[in-house]
């Protein structure tokens, strides 16, 4: 395949997304949601599957909050994680169940953290956000969500995950 001024597209992986297959299998995170739109904090158990797909070009991740009787309506959203050669950066794009959406950007792993900032809409309104994973050992991470809504970062969520 070709663009029109005839330079080859090629489907082959980017070999840099290989730095995130950290995240490779199942996981369980527990934690908590802080912003939430009673303004209690809820506690989540969250289950969460990460594949590549896409001819290898994309780390696909599902997370689905389980619904208890703290968590009455549980989240659900998905991952598409990617390199992108020519600005040298991971990128990522999110969707949830509540209709929000995200993009966001990395440098890659800087020894044990990576992390991704970009912004965030929800409810028609638009925030910078910042996600933050830190590898602990092979099979946990610790993972914390904070937004920017205008006056500093405020934490959304924080969990601990672990590979199942």
């Amino acid at each position: 395949m070709a663009f029109g001024d005839g330079t080859a597209v090629t489907s082959q992986p980017v070999s840099r997304l290989a730095e995130l297959s950290f995240f490779d299998g199942a996981w369980l995170g527990t934690g908590t949601f802080f912003f939430t739109a009673s303004g209690r904090p809820k506690p989540i158990v969250m289950d969460i599957r990460n594949s590549t797909g896409y001819e290898g070009n994309w780390v696909i991740t599902h997370t689905r909050e389980r619904r208890t009787a703290d968590n009455p309506d549980p989240l659900e959203a998905t991952y598409f994680w990617g390199y992108d050669p020519a600005r040298d950066v991971f990128v990522a794009e999110w969707f949830d169940s509540v209709g929000g959406r995200a993009t966001q950007q990395s440098s890659g792993w800087d020894g044990d953290r990576l992390v991704f900032t970009g912004t965030m809409t929800s409810s028609g309104n638009s925030f910078t956000l910042r996600d933050t994973f830190t590898r602990r050992g092979h099979s946990r991470y610790h993972h914390i969500g904070e937004a920017d809504f205008g006056t500093g970062w405020t934490t959304v969520d924080e969990e601990e995950v672990r590979r199942r």
